[in-house]
């Protein structure tokens, strides 16, 4: 049998030590003393002990509430997904009706791309020389004609003079 890594023989050989250092008369007061300070050890154990089950209660404590504080969260975060996916569905459907809406004039777009762009307001071809569609007269929302409008001409930039340098 051993305890800590000693066994019985290293134990009398220390008791034997012991008796022949210290002495009989005063192996009783030594024994006393030891007993003591094992007392007062167990004591300090004991106060460490009670003070850390105490933290470990308290941590345990907020622990418990920030799991709750979680889970109340977590419910929170179901509901607004929940929310953003409806309102994502919503969103969806009235996309495919404005698309079911705007289709007839989709098509009619994709077929006026189709023309060519030499063609004046009115879907006649210009002739040839003339000047693009640009410069010709606009066909406007009521359908009468509205001038072209030129261009101004940019001023022409005058060079900066140079400063004299001495």
């Amino acid at each position: 049998m051993e305890i800590l890594g000693v066994g019985y023989q290293e134990l009398l050989l220390v008791f034997a030590l012991l008796v022949i250092v210290v002495g009989p008369k005063r192996m009783p007061e030594m024994a006393y003393h030891l007993g003591r300070a094992v007392k007062t050890l167990q004591g300090y154990a004991r106060v460490v002990r009670d003070e850390f089950s105490e933290e470990f209660g308290y941590l345990n404590e907020e622990m418990e509430a920030l799991k709750s504080d979680v889970g109340e969260v977590q419910g929170s975060m179901r509901e607004v997904e929940e929310d953003f996916k409806a309102v994502q569905s919503e969103v969806a459907q009235a996309g495919n009706e404005a698309r079911d809406a705007t289709a007839p004039v989709a098509e009619e777009f994709e077929e006026l791309k189709t023309v060519p762009a030499q063609l004046d307001a009115n879907g006649a071809a210009a002739p040839k020389g003339t000047p693009g569609p640009a410069h010709l007269d606009r066909l406007s929302a009521d359908g009468s004609q509205e001038p072209a409008s030129t261009p101004e001409p940019e001023p022409e930039a005058t060079p900066a003079e140079k400063p004299l340098v001495f």
